[in-house]
């Protein structure tokens, strides 16, 4: 291995790039303090697998999205240019996730 590769810093974590469809709902949830509600998108996609007898597993995957960039609509399919997995979630409850840095609409 060169000095110059030990010494370069790796970016670590899987990359994901690829055309997936993203499905956007609006959710409402109440605080435990006040009980003030706050409505917010949720913005999914999914991984789908056929089995035997026919029918799909589907797994639905959260989706965010960079600070400032602009989210698709609902049911779009898009092209994913930048974006990585991570893990999201309270302890017990993790999930794997997608966060999109760079996306466009598929013609």
């Amino acid at each position: 291995m060169s000095k110059r590769a030990r010494n370069s810093k790796v970016r670590y974590g899987m990359n994901v790039v690829g055309v997936t469809r993203i499905f956007c709902r609006e959710k409402t949830v109440k605080s435990k303090k006040g009980g003030k509600e706050y409505t917010f998108e949720e913005y999914t996609t999914t991984i789908s697998r056929l089995n035997e007898d026919g029918k799909y597993t589907n797994l639905y995957i959260p989706v965010f999205f960079a600070k400032g960039l602009d989210k698709p609509e609902n049911n779009s399919v898009v092209e994913l240019q930048d974006s990585n997995l991570f893990v999201s979630g309270n302890a017990g409850y993790e999930r794997i996730s997608l966060y999109v840095k760079q996306w466009d609409y598929v013609d």
